[in-house]
């Protein structure tokens, strides 16, 4: 399949033929840069098929779908290129234009703006309405975003800027003109169908008053959105705040996604406190602030019924934290969770731990005294042995 439509870098391929619509395959950046030169000479659209050697996409070439005439006058005024997924050109594309499934045919103007997309075996009509489509409104994202300027977008008008802009440009960015949108309608304008759907779709941002808005509005809204998820919505608003305190190490954010989106998550009081705590260990880890690890290790293990679970719990996430990270906050953070495991019941390796990540703390006169305690608490000579070296460790080191 990667070659059924050829390598075609020949000028005399850059055109659709009177026969059949013809590809040109862009395997390289090099390979697309010159056929999109090409064909902003000749004032082209470009219609880029995105495969991956797929049936589809192969199906549509038996069944004869670019050899019918209509949809070759059609594409009069297009230069079609094939891009395969697999090539270093493919990866370029799917991060402009990610897309759901394969094949994608997107419909640009001569800038690249992309005005149009279809997914999936397509036939000819089908093709020729969004080539019509294409060519009418080549240029009107210009006109809307001038309108936009100058504050005249009517309803109609700012839904279709949306929807251009949500095919260009990342979700972040979409939701930025979405919200704008949204905050100028009232409580009824917004639980009307489209903007309904906008709602549930990006607004996800704990910044805003929408989260909040739509859990007060779930049923109200599965009215007006039969297919509406609360739960598919949460892991959305989720995902995205959590990124975005990562992103930013935003404590506040991080905070507000522990304390107020997390205790709506649509589970059970055990769900939700195993989700608050494994956001902040994922804060901790990717910002190494790890106040945040223990935070979430002590939340954790006050949900466990027995003192012996979470003083084991406590003491694991202590050890991979001071196995883990050559860090003075991480030290700080692993001594206060072997302190606290020593808390709900009092055993060797948890003494150990504190014993040593005290003593990397340098507080040497304390790092003697809980390692005796340690020893103490030694049930084997393996043990003795350990407590033995670490204290030999913490004495030189106090020399």
């Amino acid at each position: 399949m990667r070659k059924v439509v050829g390598v075609f870098l020949s000028l005399a391929f850059f055109t659709i033929s009177a026969q059949e619509v013809r590809f040109v395959e862009a395997e390289t950046l090099e390979e697309y840069q010159t056929v999109l030169k090409v064909s902003r000479e000749k004032d082209h659209l470009l219609f880029v098929a995105l495969h991956d050697g797929g049936n589809a996409f192969r199906s549509m070439f038996e069944a004869n779908v670019f050899k019918d005439p209509n949809l070759v006058k059609s594409f009069e005024n297009f230069t079609a290129i094939a891009i395969d997924v697999r090539d270093e050109m493919g990866a370029r594309w799917v991060s402009l234009f990610p897309p759901d499934s394969l094949p994608t045919f997107y419909f640009l103007n001569q800038e690249e703006f992309l005005l149009t997309k279809l997914e999936g075996f397509q036939n000819s009509e089908k093709l020729r309405e969004q080539a019509f489509y294409a060519e009418q409104h080549k240029n009107r994202y210009d006109a809307l975003l001038d309108l936009y300027n100058k504050n005249q977008l009517n309803q109609a008008q700012w839904l279709e800027i949306i929807d251009l802009y949500s095919l260009n440009f990342s979700f972040p960015q979409t939701a930025k003109l979405v919200l704008e949108y949204l905050n100028s309608l009232n409580e009824n304008q917004l639980m009307q169908k489209p903007m309904a759907q906008l709602l549930t779709t990006y607004g996800v941002s704990l910044e805003t008053k929408y989260p909040n808005f739509i859990k007060n509005h779930e049923q109200e809204l599965k009215k007006v959105l039969p297919q509406f998820s609360y739960k598919e919505y949460y892991q959305t608003a989720y995902s995205y705040n959590l990124d975005l305190a990562i992103v930013n190490a935003d404590t506040m954010l991080l905070e507000k996604i522990a304390q107020e989106l997390i205790p709506s998550f649509p589970g059970s009081a055990a769900d939700q406190k195993e989700q608050q705590s494994a956001a902040y260990k994922l804060f901790a880890e990717e910002t190494e602030l790890f106040q945040y690890w223990q935070k979430g290790a002590l939340l954790k293990a006050g949900s466990m019924a027995k003192n012996s679970e979470a003083a084991q719990y406590l003491f694991d996430e202590g050890f991979n934290l001071a196995d883990t990270y050559n860090d003075s906050t991480a030290l700080v953070a692993a001594n206060h969770l072997a302190t606290e495991s020593l808390a709900k019941e009092e055993t060797y390796k948890a003494k150990m731990l504190q014993a040593y990540t005290t003593y990397l703390l340098k507080n040497y006169d304390l790092a003697l005294t809980q390692v005796r305690k340690a020893m103490a608490l030694s049930s084997n000579s393996k043990e003795v042995r350990q407590a033995s070296s670490l204290m030999k460790m913490i004495e030189k080191a106090d020399e």
